[in-house]
């Protein structure tokens, strides 16, 4: 309800647990789009934004996307999607302004390589916003909600997630709100073993990157969740497999990279308003320490 997300409640909720007013309010957007997309079938939430469903709002982190994994091939996200938006315009909950379809989910483009279909979703801000069309039509006061949705991941590797979670999204804005629907998550541990394998760099089979927020996820995950590393050392032996690499190479990458992370101690202070209080302070405050600590943990784990 309107009520629930005026700026006032915004930036009392912002106060509570340290997101900035504006990323909270994408958050509530992210809720609702994921409620919208609950009512397919075979979708897998993963990715930085599932992770935050696992955390207490305090160590929560602002992420963009909506990422999900799924068995459908490429016409059944497509037939999915226009089932999806055909209930929208049904029920009136969208609007459209010169053409351009605000409420509905957009397909933006498209990996084919990746095997990845991208859809984007205009929604009102009341933080204010500017979407261009085309470039040459401006819609002001509204922001993308951004929805990638993976079908090559399960073409190679035949899972969208190792171990699946049927659990409520756990987004900071659902402690206000009554939410009654569940959505299919990547386990803790899948999305611990993705973090690290996102950072292995494979030749012509996996571009490797370092990110400040992998590290933080991973950490979050970490410090506040129990783990079973047997599910995420076999995870990560699946899909370093499925690259024609072994284990201990794909363990090895990601420490490595880690260990490169732990030099951005005042890069990651950029991340202030978009990270909760407690992460915040345990987390990004200690970076170098909390990085060479979650080094010495990973290597008697793994």
């Amino acid at each position: 309800m309107e009520k629930q997300v005026t700026p006032q409640a915004l930036s009392e909720y912002s106060s509570l647990w340290g997101l900035h007013s504006r990323f909270l309010e994408i958050m509530f957007w992210q809720l609702d789009t994921l409620y919208l997309l609950s009512q397919g079938n075979d979708l897998v939430w993963k990715g930085g934004t599932c992770v935050q469903s696992y955390l207490e709002p305090e160590y929560q982190r602002y992420s963009v996307d909506i990422d999900l994994n799924t068995s459908l091939e490429r016409e059944g996200i497509i037939r999915l999607i226009d089932e999806i938006n055909s209930r929208i315009m049904r029920d009136e909950k969208f609007v459209e302004l010169n053409g351009i379809r605000i409420g509905l989910l957009n397909l933006h483009s498209e990996n084919r390589v990746l095997g990845v279909l991208n859809y984007y979703r205009l929604v009102p801000c009341k933080h204010g916003g500017e979407y261009s069309y085309r470039g040459e039509i401006k819609i002001l006061g509204v922001i993308p909600i951004r929805v990638q949705i993976n079908y090559g991941y399960h073409k190679k590797t035949k899972i969208t997630a190792l171990n699946i979670t049927m659990r409520k999204p756990g987004l900071a804005p659902s402690r206000i709100l009554n939410i009654n629907f569940v959505f299919p998550h990547a386990s803790r541990e899948d999305l611990l073993a993705d973090k690290l394998l996102a950072m292995v760099e494979v030749k012509e089979k996996h571009r490797g990157r370092v990110k400040i927020k992998d590290a933080y996820d991973i950490l979050s995950l970490i410090r506040t969740n129990k783990l079973d590393f047997g599910v995420v050392k076999r995870k990560i032996d699946v899909i370093s497999e499925s690259w024609g690499i072994g284990y201990d190479l794909a363990v090895k990458k990601s420490l490595e990279a880690l260990e490169k992370l732990s030099e951005y101690a005042l890069e990651v202070l950029g991340l202030r308003g978009s990270v909760g209080h407690r992460g915040y302070v345990e987390i990004v405050s200690k970076w170098r320490i909390a990085i060479k600590e979650l080094i010495g943990f990973l290597r008697g784990k793994l």
